[in-house]
Order: structure tokens, then sequence, then C-alpha cells
């Protein structure tokens, strides 16, 4: 197995991980008008092939489904045709060294009234500290729309991870956060924005039955960052500006992977995090 952990290695790229997202963290939070969204339920699968070098193929399939009853969506025979999102995405992370990888990845997705499709590249590093894996990505992807205008995205990522076992059932305890920052790759904004357009804070469970099959419940909190538009005071006319709002939205979900080892013989290694649009 190629991935390697050092608690010494690399400690610049570490510690800057750490303090570029918990910096972001503490300016979102202060001060923000919120709203509580309604929960949503995101059942996946994934198919992968691990190469002996542990660099891997996968594909994924994802169905986003809202709680709000008053949503019309895709059709779909359960939940009342709640259904927000179908997605389909092929990728390939290369092993590069015992820390480094490269990869990328091709979305596709279907909403109501429109269609996306994501192109994405990223770098991961893994390391170590205090017993657990560290493993952190910063991805650029593009998306395009057949509705509107495409734009691009920044997104780093920071993950802890701990391996256990219980009665010799292998467990994987993970949590990430996952800023998004969005780009038109000029000087500024497509919209009226703000300093970060969205994160996620994301928490799961991977239990693995057998070396090829793994079954992770997760929860998510999704927060968008979006400011009110303007207001006017009739009496004077002056204009007050519009309010910051933190959007959050509760999300659900299991995911189901199915493994495919070269030579159809296990071999140790790490699970890489999901990814997700």
């Amino acid at each position: 197995m190629k991935w390697g952990f050092n608690v010494l290695a690399v400690p610049v790229t570490r510690v800057f991980f750490f303090n570029f997202l918990f910096f972001f963290n503490a300016i979102l939070v202060q001060g923000q008008q919120k709203q509580q969204l309604a929960p949503e339920l995101w059942p996946e699968v994934q198919a992968e092939f691990v190469f002996k070098s542990t660099s891997f193929l996968f594909f994924r399939h994802q169905y986003r489904f809202t709680t709000n009853q008053d949503y019309q969506g895709l059709h779909s025979p359960i939940l009342n045709n709640q259904l927000k999102r179908i997605q389909f995405r092929v990728g390939y992370e290369h092993v590069l060294t015992n820390a480094w990888g490269v990869g990328g990845s091709q979305m596709f997705s279907f909403e109501p009234g429109r269609k996306l499709f994501f192109t994405d590249v990223y770098l991961r590093h893994l390391s170590s500290i205090v017993g657990l894996q560290v493993i952190k990505r910063l991805m650029v992807d593009y998306l395009q729309y057949t509705t509107t205008s495409s734009v691009g995205r920044l997104r780093p990522r920071l993950d802890l991870d701990k391996a256990l076992k219980i009665n010799n059932l292998p467990i994987r305890l993970r949590a990430g956060y996952e800023l998004f920052l969005y780009t038109d790759f000029k000087s500024t904004k497509p919209y009226v924005g703000r300093i970060a357009d969205r994160t996620r804070l994301r928490f799961e469970v991977a239990i693995q039955p057998n070396p090829h099959l793994t079954f992770t419940p997760f929860f998510t909190k999704q927060t968008d960052y979006s400011q009110l538009p303007d207001k006017v005071n009739e009496q004077t006319k002056t204009v007050i500006a519009g309010e910051n709002q933190n959007s959050i939205t509760p999300i659900w979900g299991v995911e189901f992977r199915y493994t495919i080892f070269q030579g159809n013989k296990p071999f140790p290694r790490i699970p890489m995090p999901v990814q997700q649009d």
C-alpha cells in the first residue's frame, strides 16, 4: 500500500489547512440571520476498482430527496415526487507517493427544469496526528448549467479519520469539513455573495462486514451563505443594506460501496472520503 502516514510529514500543509478552515468558520458564524430548511435524504451507491498501487477508479450514483412536502420535483414513486436531483459521477484517483495523490472526475445531474455538468480536479494529502488519520484535499471544479451561466468553485476539505474494530468488525469513524468558494474566474463573483458560499460538516460511520462491501450511514450539516436584498425606508428613502443569511439544511444519508481489487484478492488500503457537488 503506497498511502503512508507520518505525524511529522509536511507539517506546514497540515497547519495551513486547520488554520484556514477554522478562520473561515469563525467569520461565517458571527452575527448572521439563520434559516432552518427541511431535512434531506441522500441514498447513494459507489462501485470502485482498486489497483495494486491503491490508485482507483470509481462510479457513483446518488438520489437527493427533500422532506418539504410542498416541493414538486422529479418523478419518484416515493416521497410524493420530492426528488430534487439524480446524479452520476465517474472518476479516477492516482497515488503519487505515500502521502500525495491527484484525481479528477466528471458528473452529470438532473434537476427539475435543468441539467448540470460538473468537472473537477484535486490534490490530496494524507498524514497522521494523535492517533487520527488526517486527510486534506484541495479541489477546483467547474459547473455548467443548461439554464444559466457557468461557475467555478474552490473547495478545500479536511477529514479526521479513526479506524477501529468492534467484535472483529472493522469500523471507521470520520468527521469532515468542506468550504465552497464560488468564482466566475473574473475579478468579482457572478452574483452578490459573501466570503464563502457554502460549508458542509459531515459525520459518518463506515461499517465493513467484508473487504468488498462497506455500509456507511452519515449526517451532514450544510450551510448556504447568502445576502438578502437591500431594503428602502419609505419615509427617508434611505437604502438599508440587506442582512446576511445562513440557510441550514440537515442531510441524512447512507452510502453502499462495493470494492473490486486488482487480482481479485483484497489488500490493505485507506478508503477515501466520497466526493459530492
